[in-house]
């Protein structure tokens, strides 16, 4: 599941830069129900939701982005520090959606 995870994730970003946001959200949306069994996979769980958020906010669901863009900073905060740029990303990101 891991690594089809990892795939939907780089083909849910892709869609998204692209500007085909529903078919990102519908990928990173199989790529959380992916990880479900296995969450353990912080990182990814973590990336998962930074990158759904993305999409949602860019479809103007502004309540679902930052439900997840605040998962994702809460997860990376949890074990890396404040100084590492997975958690300086997310938290960007984080604050960047509340404008």
């Amino acid at each position: 599941h891991t690594d089809l995870a990892v795939t939907q994730l780089g083909l849910g970003t892709l869609y998204r830069h692209q500007g085909r946001l529903r078919d990102s959200e519908q990928i990173l949306r199989q790529a959380r129900a992916s990880l479900r069994s296995n969450p353990s996979i912080k990182a990814m769980h973590a990336g998962v939701a930074g990158e759904l958020g993305l999409t949602l906010l860019a479809r103007g669901d502004r309540a679902g982005a930052d439900a997840l863009l605040r998962e994702s900073y809460t997860v990376f905060a949890s074990y890396l520090s404040d100084s590492h740029p997975y958690v300086t990303r997310a938290k960007a990101r984080r604050e960047g959606a509340a404008q």
